[in-house]
């Protein structure tokens, strides 16, 4: 009997893969685990590499799958691809730039088994080049608050897939849990926040087991491009369609988080984007109590003051650039 299968994407980690195998072979959870990698049409020598060390580790042999697509389609669809090929009992996921800690499926899987969880998250580390940073969270709030804190990323929860086991049955049973092809950011929370606002059970392990290489992610102002933009606004609408209407608090949380990246295009320059924004997002910001400085930029593009809020927007960053140094100064 197979209690957890590891869902681990691979496409372009030929860096990472052999650090994100050995934590997975090495686990301490012998028998009833099964590791699924699906080979995205990765480039380079991910999957050769990977083999090789499958090689060191016999006895993980006949637990180890390796899926492969015939295109390139993507980290939610190589997800899927994963799920339809496990048959454990709880459902993990790792990316395969990242690595986990000995125990954790073990460890999870005990949890979930001893609390009759649904799902069992963990606390994490956030592994930077010169160092590792340990991510706590408040497992005591209730779910009102969880997915609120979901949905802000304000610290206390987090939406992400890979640091938490969930019942199988639990995705089999929910048919709006794939993430939609137009979503290429945010294709966690798209999955997490419904599934937690669903669950029953749920149990939280204050440990990091895992860790997430922020070495390999890109800078905000990378991110927060036109496409992600998109992207995290059709996100945030698709979970808004799945979470109780009759819910207030849940969905003006949504609406907040659709203006706040809409806002994006018109208070920072890094995707400085007026007329886009009053195509496609003209009533986002009327509809919220924004900050002050999303208002006040508000105000002039309205007004079609095109140039005067790129030059206040400029002003703006260049002063939280300061206090960010001086910041560090002190520190």
């Amino acid at each position: 009997m197979i209690n957890v299968s590891v869902l681990v994407p691979v496409y372009g980690v030929e860096k990472y893969i052999e650090r994100c195998a050995r934590s997975l072979f090495e686990q301490t959870m012998q028998d009833g685990i099964e590791f699924i990698f699906t080979n995205d049409c990765t480039k380079d020598r991910s999957i050769e590499i990977l083999k090789s060390v499958l090689d060191e580790y016999p006895h993980r042999k006949t637990q180890v799958k390796i899926v492969n697509h015939e295109k390139n389609q993507g980290l939610a669809v190589s997800r899927v691809t994963g799920l339809n090929a496990a048959s454990g009992e709880y459902i993990a996921h790792c990316d395969s730039d990242d690595w986990v800690e000995p125990d954790m499926y073990g460890l999870m899987y005990r949890t979930a088994k001893e609390k009759d969880a649904d799902i069992v998250v963990c606390d994490f580390f956030n592994e930077y080049q010169s160092h590792s940073k340990a991510v706590s969270q408040e497992f005591s709030l209730s779910k009102e608050d969880t997915v609120l804190s979901m949905i802000f990323h304000n610290g206390k929860q987090y939406g992400y897939m890979w640091n938490r086991l969930v019942r199988r049955d639990f995705y089999l049973m929910d048919k709006d849990w794939k993430c939609p092809d137009s979503i290429s950011w945010g294709e966690d929370i798209v999955v997490t926040i419904p599934q937690f606002a669903r669950a029953g059970i749920t149990a939280g392990l204050e440990r990091p087991l895992y860790h997430y290489n922020c070495a390999n992610t890109g800078s905000m102002t990378a991110r927060l491009s036109e496409r992600y933009i998109f992207s995290a606004v059709n996100a945030y609408a698709h979970i808004k369609s799945l979470l109780p209407a009759d819910n207030i608090s849940w969905q003006l949380a949504l609406d907040n988080r659709i203006a706040w990246y809409a806002d994006t295009m018109i208070h920072s320059t890094g995707n400085y984007s007026p007329d886009l924004w009053r195509e496609k997002f003209a009533g986002s910001t009327s509809r919220i109590n924004r900050p002050l400085r999303q208002r006040i930029s508000t105000y002039f593009i309205q007004h079609k003051l095109d140039k005067i809020n790129y030059v206040y927007v400029k002003m703006v960053e260049m002063l939280v650039d300061i206090k960010h140094s001086l910041h560090l100064n002190k520190s």
